[in-house]
């Protein structure tokens, strides 16, 4: 009697499992604590397979991740980790896999399946590597935040995303204008901005504007953490290389001095350019008319 009752309930959660991945993850890490008989739960591994595609809409939700991956590498199924990181790997965007990536590294004893993972940390890692490359913001960088989310309206999205600094919506009524101005600032994600409400009854609006200081901070505050994922990714993974600095930062080097070869070559040439008319371009360089050799501030070449 007891075991049909349970085979009933075990029917009933099921059912409800299969609507929900969060829900199957609390059940399946439930039978991997021993918190609830594993023989019971033997078909929520194949369920929690079935909605991986819901994790598309969860890649920010680090607790969702975390509950994901724990119950993922804790079984002992190589093969059903494989599938996991596969349907993963399809967007190939690796700005999605921030809170997968910290989760999974926060698991213990990975070297067993580090063969499958490698593919998603190294992901995830090339990414990294491709914004850190990216010259730092600075007072004349772009207004545009590829990343901003706002949950509320995706009109309102669409222009923080852009290179748009204000937007005016209307709301009717002053008073539901306050209060999407008062939620807009609780549930803005990656972007920063003032939101002033004004007007009366019809023609109440809410006018948002965005934050300049908090662009500079933000990016500051980014290339941290990335540079901090990046030694715990190369922990896991150390054939990762470490990103090289800014592109901006390489021609200022550049741009300082010629190297010493080619200061000596201009030294050695000094004679022949004075022998023929020369001109100075706006850029700094000297062109001689002879077109024999062209000396620029970053380096000297032979034609």
């Amino acid at each position: 009697m007891q075991s049909s009752l349970w085979d009933r309930v075990e029917d009933r959660l099921l059912q409800s499992v299969s609507h929900d991945l969060n829900l199957a993850l609390i059940l399946g890490n439930g039978a991997i604590e021993a918190v609830i008989p594993s023989e019971k739960w033997s078909r929520v591994a194949q369920l929690v397979l079935q909605l991986i595609p819901q994790t598309s809409k969860r890649m920010s939700d680090f607790q969702f991740q975390k509950n994901l991956w724990h119950f993922v590498l804790s079984l002992e199924d190589l093969g059903f980790t494989g599938k996991v990181v596969s349907y993963y790997l399809r967007t190939p965007d690796g700005s999605l896999f921030g809170q997968s990536v910290k989760a999974i590294k926060e698991e213990k004893e990975l070297e067993r399946k580090l063969c499958v993972l490698e593919p998603l940390l190294k992901l995830r890692a090339s990414w990294i590597q491709e914004q850190l490359q990216q010259p730092p913001l600075t007072t004349i960088s772009s207004w545009n935040i590829p990343e901003a989310i706002f949950k509320r309206c995706d009109e309102v999205q669409a222009v923080v995303r852009s290179a748009k600094r204000k937007h005016k919506c209307h709301i009717h009524g002053i008073d539901a204008a306050r209060y999407f101005a008062i939620k807009s600032r609780e549930t803005q994600v990656n972007c920063s901005f003032r939101a002033k409400t004004g007007g009366t009854g019809g023609s109440a609006f809410v006018r948002f504007k965005k934050t300049r200081k908090y662009f500079f901070e933000k990016d500051a505050q980014n290339r941290r953490d990335w540079n901090l994922e990046m030694q715990r990714i190369r922990r896991v993974v150390p054939q990762v290389e470490m990103p090289s600095p800014p592109r901006d930062q390489l021609r200022s080097k550049r741009s300082r001095s010629p190297p010493r070869d080619l200061r000596s070559t201009a030294e050695t040439n000094e004679s022949t350019n004075r022998a023929y008319p020369v001109s100075t371009t706006n850029a700094g360089r000297i062109e001689s008319h002879r077109g024999l050799m062209t000396v620029s501030r970053a380096r000297v070449s032979e034609y």
